[in-house]
């Protein structure tokens, strides 16, 4: 899947953060929600690549997708490390909101501590996670 591609969909699902994310953030031109925004078009990215590389591989466990440690997250974004390791930046104020999930990180290379993933609560609801991932990327078949 290329980047077009990529941007594409994640377009085409349109980034809403939550009202507790938006009320906090008054200014929707300013630095805090760009940087907002990008942080969620990576998670998609990270979820969306996660997906296709189990795919591929037949190998589906949709409760390993999607989580990236701070590090990744400044590659997938875009933005900056400074913005991205801020102790209360925009990651914790998504984290704080409930929009990304945060767990330990399994590895402490680098010192990294957590590693996070969009919380999958606003994922289409369907019988399985799984189901519920399929139509958030791919749509519905019907």
């Amino acid at each position: 899947m290329s980047q077009v591609e990529l941007l594409e969909l994640i377009q085409s699902h349109v980034i809403i953060l939550p009202d507790e994310v938006r009320s906090i953030i008054v200014d929707t031109e300013g630095k805090l929600w760009k940087d907002a925004k990008a942080v969620t078009a990576a998670m998609i990215r990270a979820l969306i690549q996660d997906y296709y590389r189990q795919k591929s591989s037949r190998t589906m466990k949709p409760e390993g997708m999607g989580w990236r440690n701070r590090y990744n997250i400044h590659l997938l974004s875009g933005l900056s490390q400074r913005t991205i390791y801020q102790e209360w930046g925009v990651i914790e104020m998504l984290v704080e909101s409930d929009f990304l999930e945060r767990r330990p990180s399994l590895s402490h290379w680098g010192r990294q501590k957590y590693r996070y993933r969009l919380n999958l609560d606003f994922l289409p609801k369907s019988t399985s996670l799984l189901k519920s991932i399929q139509l958030f990327i791919e749509g519905d078949d019907d």
